[in-house]
């Protein structure tokens, strides 16, 4: 494990877990060390330094019983994050910015020569939502943002396994909880239409139901979920999931603007305790990805700098205006409501949006 020897030294100790002896040094560090990957015998892979002085951040390699720097950058700001490493533990696994993409992606460096790769994890439509590692941080593959998730690994065979079982269930999202060693059978959380958030096991023989999230509850009485992709009055694409309310005709319905918090955050495809109370009173519930959001790239992102309650109203306002306009929504029975940085919008609303205002 890694600890500080001293102020000056962030060393690598033995810790024996089955007795009170003291930990013992194995390996003096350095005071601008900040991390290190080791393999599960204890041996050392290599350990990454930056020093806040000199801004100088570098990746070192042990081998041969000494370490060989790979990687050096000067920066202020660290352009690279080393984030695990493969799974023939070759390369490490880091985390930088595409400018072409204007997305955050995972890229390998060589132990060898610290050779940089192009891409291996990064999509033009969805963002990086995490790194599927083990404990000993080795990565297997990624999970992607979005409304529902999807998964991309270093074994193709499994990236395939998994688009399957995406498409054969086009309604529903399907969330990784936990997996065997030998990736040979998965437990997986679905959600989406007809489900109140049940776990399945699946392996060769096919699915199993493991259990539910909520036994009294009925798929039956799940309202549905549907997505849709609203312009802004500037153009940009605001996605929106709409819960609608069973048994009602899709007309002139009231509605209840429902902002999520963050607002660095996004709304998933899932069973969403409060959008499904409100349309079982008969609303309709309009969840907008407002600029601003997270999920949906990093420019999406950024376009809510400095527009709380002015731009990023907007798009609420124009999520609304366009299911007024689809005929679903009366504009003289909707309001907003919601927590955190959605709470602020609906404060903002009351405020700045006055003429939708309605009893």
């Amino acid at each position: 494990m890694p600890a500080w020897q001293d102020v000056n030294k962030y060393s690598i100790y033995r810790v024996k877990l089955d007795n009170k002896s003291r930990p013992r040094v194995v390996k003096k560090g350095k005071s601008d060390v900040i991390d290190y990957f080791i393999n599960p015998d204890g041996s050392l892979i290599a350990r990454e330094r930056y020093n806040n002085k000199t801004n100088v951040h570098r990746v070192e390699a042990y081998r041969d019983g000494d370490w060989h720097e790979i990687y050096r950058e000067e920066a202020e700001l660290r352009s690279r994050a080393i984030s695990g490493l493969t799974p023939d533990k070759k390369s490490l696994v880091i985390k930088s910015f595409h400018p072409k993409l204007q997305r955050w992606g995972y890229f390998k460096m060589s132990l060898q020569n610290g050779e940089i790769s192009p891409p291996i994890f990064i999509r033009e439509d969805a963002d990086v939502e995490s790194l599927i590692t083990d404990v000993n941080r080795v990565v297997y593959g990624v999970a992607y943002s979005g409304f529902k998730p999807s998964y991309e690994f270093f074994d193709k065979k499994l990236t395939q396994k998994f688009d399957a079982i995406a498409k054969s269930m086009p309604e529903n999202s399907f969330i990784l909880s936990d997996y065997s060693e030998s990736w040979d059978s998965f437990i997986f959380r679905f959600e989406g239409n007809g489900s109140v958030g049940d776990f399945y096991k699946y392996s060769d023989d096919g699915f199993g139901c493991i259990t539910t999230s909520r036994n009294n509850i009925k798929s039956e009485q799940v309202h549905p979920v549907v997505v849709k992709h609203i312009k802004a009055r500037d153009g940009l694409t605001i996605p929106t999931l709409v819960t609608m309310p069973i048994g009602f005709e899709t007309k002139n319905l009231p509605a209840i603007m429902l902002p999520h918090g963050g607002p660095e955050s996004y709304d998933r495809l899932a069973f969403d305790w409060q959008a499904q109370f409100f349309a079982s009173q008969g609303y309709v519930v309009i969840q907008p990805q407002f600029r601003g959001s997270s999920g949906f790239g990093e420019a999406h992102t950024m376009m809510g700098e400095g527009q709380w309650g002015l731009k990023m109203q907007d798009d609420l306002t124009d999520a609304l205006k366009s299911l007024v306009d689809e005929g679903m929504v009366n504009p003289d029975r909707v309001c907003i409501v919601g927590a955190s940085y959605g709470g602020y919008a609906a404060l903002a609303g009351l405020q700045y949006k006055r003429d939708l205002d309605s009893p």
